[in-house]
């Protein structure tokens, strides 16, 4: 009997029977087992996923896109502002023994090395006469100074264990200028490091206090040059300032009679974080920054005033960097809970089509030649016993 009751209740259920033109026991679908089997499955299925879906909001996940925009060196007129709150600079000189490092310890790097942060505009102006290009550069100096603490976007624990804030590092002391155009560009204003063995002429502010040819020499052998600056990069599973910076030093070996240019890209990011719960229409921020990348090194002879024994130069990207990164929300999990519901009912109702027709027909057979429970021989008996009027049963006994 409960059996029977837990049939009922579950055919009950059944989304999927065959349609009946008129009504069978009261019903407008034949309902089955089965199809309550496949649609309990079906209720369950999307309720689990349901959970899923919440779980993701819950947790934060997110999509993230991102798009790559190309920059044209001659139709962009591409410029990004730098100061000491987005980007630094600095050079600085590592020993390769610890006994030269005791032994140079006292003396001015100034002796030994010319250093300079160069902010350089170059234009291309073509000549009406021949129609070839013009160079015109003008380069304006920019000082520097010992590294001290609250430099590189006040990142103090960074500095100390890089040791930025020990002597050997100099920055550049007032930052604030425009990068503008790519290396080919015909209009561009890069940044420049440039730096060359001291020498004693006019040029030379120290005048005649450099080192010896040879004093020079053997201080340049003995040392690796090094850059620090700031890059910027998007840390996606952070929701609380998700741009996050940090201190990279690039090394490289000085050769004394060679030119050795590395050319670095500025590229700008924008990214657009959308991290309410409920849409996307609500809690946007906006964030830009800048990421640096090492694009390829040159070497050659030295072309002074233009290519010294080292030179760090910086311009802009070829490309700008757009990320979209969506937080899962409310209105998205029901978006695509609605898909997946249809999807769903789509695939039960095509599984269900494959007997529902034929239980229907059996059904409908089955019950159109049922008999009711009766015992055929035990009639004959008593028919045969109303027309000779006797008690067969009396005899038999007899």
């Amino acid at each position: 009997m409960f059996f029977r009751r837990i049939q009922r209740f579950i055919k009950r259920l059944d989304k999927h029977g065959e349609p009946i033109a008129l009504n069978y026991k009261g019903q407008h679908q034949h309902q089955t087992v089965i199809g309550g089997v496949i649609t309990l499955l079906q209720i369950f299925g999307v309720i689990t996923f349901f959970f899923i879906l919440l779980n993701r909001v819950i947790s934060k996940d997110k999509n993230i896109r991102i798009k790559s925009v190309y920059k044209s060196a001659t139709y962009n007129n591409q410029q990004y502002h730098i100061d000491l709150n987005n980007f630094d600079l600095a050079f600085g000189i590592k020993f390769e023994r610890n006994e030269d490092e005791n032994f140079y310890a006292g003396y001015d790097i100034k002796r030994f090395l010319n250093i300079s942060f160069i902010s350089q505009n170059i234009t291309f102006v073509q000549n009406k006469t021949d129609g070839t290009f013009d160079t015109i550069s003008q380069e304006q100096y920019i000082g520097y100074e010992n590294c001290r603490n609250g430099r590189f976007l006040n990142k103090t624990a960074e500095t100390n264990i890089i040791g930025l804030n020990k002597n050997g590092w100099f920055c550049i002391k007032e930052l604030d200028l425009t990068i503008q155009g790519q290396e080919m560009s015909l209009l561009r204003n890069l940044l420049k490091l440039s730096v060359s063995p001291c020498q004693n002429d006019s040029n030379n502010s120290l005048g005649s206090k450099c080192a010896s040819q040879n004093q020079i020499s053997d201080f340049i052998s003995k040392i690796q040059l090094m850059i620090a600056f700031v890059n910027s990069n998007f840390e996606e599973d952070i929701y609380n300032q998700p741009v996050k910076s940090e201190v990279v030093i690039q090394y490289y070996n000085a050769i004394e009679g060679q030119a050795y240019n590395a050319y670095l890209n500025l590229q700008k990011n924008y990214l657009y974080s959308y991290n309410s719960w409920l849409s996307y229409l609500f809690d946007v921020q906006t964030y830009e920054y800048l990421s640096v990348e090492f694009i390829r090194s040159i070497q050659g002879t030295i072309k002074p005033g233009t290519w010294e024994m080292f030179n760090v130069l910086i311009f802009c990207h070829t490309e700008e960097i757009v990320i979209e990164r969506f937080a899962s929300n409310l209105v998205d999990i029901i978006t695509t809970l609605g898909g997946f519901i249809n999807v769903l009912a789509l695939l039960t109702k095509l599984i269900a089509k494959v007997f529902s027709k034929r239980v229907l027909y059996w059904q409908l057979i089955t019950d159109i030649m049922h008999f009711e429970n009766y015992q055929p021989k035990n009639i004959l008996n008593q028919d045969i016993y109303q027309i000779l009027g006797k008690d067969l049963s009396k005899n038999q006994s007899s």
